[in-house]
């Protein structure tokens, strides 16, 4: 619901500002300025006023520059970064997303070494990282690449969840980055046709945990998990088995439209702007095709 989230992030704005009226000093209250300007910009983009999101994401950047010294205040930063990548990743700037990338990854190694951030929370951070650097390769349709950093972030992240050090509260985000690469995995095998070695991966994203859920809701991922498994089951001449495997997504996806619009309807609805950002092209050459069959 994008309209009820942009108003509720210009109510943060607006109050994290008198807060750092009253205090100039407030580093928590800084950190909730730029925390509400994020929510703003991605609200609009949930708007498609993709333009105007950019410009959000940048200011809240910008505003960085006012904040007390300390990582505290800037915390947000990195991660506004990490979504201006992908978002220019969509709208087909390479360089741009490249940047973002190099800056993400600057200032957090500035503030780890502010906040004395030990071993485990460097390496956790720097998986934000390498999962947006994923994101940027899938956007440019660079499969081969994706599924080999998706397959090396598996093998980081099972030793982080193996560590002593591991906070409980992190638990559900390893999960979730876990899920991540498992479901880029899946996606670039199975977009280059090997199917085969799909499987797998979106087996293990569909049976496994689905993350902490800040991203999406957990049952509509662990759905599209099984409809990646699913094509690639179908795609190897199981069809019965794919049938099975589907027939779980399909009951949530059909709840989903008893509260809205069919895929071909909602895209329909978007903005020129959010038509143009290389994931909605993809769908809409998806559903294109199957109006077509």
């Amino acid at each position: 619901h994008p309209r009820p989230a942009l108003d509720r992030a210009t109510e943060y704005a607006r109050a994290s500002d008198d807060s750092v009226a009253m205090d100039p000093s407030d580093a928590v209250g800084w950190r909730g300025r730029l925390l509400a300007r994020q929510q703003m910009a991605q609200a609009l983009l949930a708007h498609g006023r993709v333009r105007e999101a950019d410009e959000g994401f940048r200011t809240a950047i910008a505003l960085a520059d006012d904040a007390p010294s300390g990582a505290e205040a800037r915390r947000p930063i990195p991660f506004i970064w990490l979504q201006l990548a992908t978002l220019a990743a969509q709208r087909g700037d390479r360089e741009a997303g490249e940047h973002a990338l190099t800056e993400a990854a600057r200032i957090q190694e500035v503030l780890s070494g502010e906040a004395k951030i030990g071993s485990f929370g460097r390496l956790f951070v720097q998986e934000f990282v390498e999962r947006t650097h994923r994101d940027v390769c899938m956007a440019f349709h660079e499969f081969v690449e994706v599924e080999r950093a998706a397959r090396a972030a598996l093998v980081r992240i099972e030793t982080l969840a193996k560590r002593l050090d591991l906070p409980m509260a992190r638990v559900k985000d390893i999960e979730d980055l876990r899920r991540a690469a498992l479901i880029d995995s899946a996606k670039a095998a199975g977009r280059v046709g090997r199917f085969g070695d799909a499987e797998p991966s979106a087996r293990a994203a569909a049976a496994g945990p689905q993350g902490n859920g800040n991203s999406a809701n957990l049952e509509t991922t662990r759905a599209y998990a099984q409809t990646l498994l699913a094509l690639a089951i179908a795609r190897q001449g199981r069809l019965e088995e794919a049938r099975t495997v589907l027939a779980p997504a399909l009951a949530v996806y059909r709840n989903l439209q008893k509260n809205g619009a069919e895929a071909a309807q909602l895209l329909e609805r978007l903005t020129d702007e959010a038509k143009s950002l290389r994931d909605v092209r993809d769908v809409m050459e998806l559903v294109d095709a199957e109006r077509g069959r």
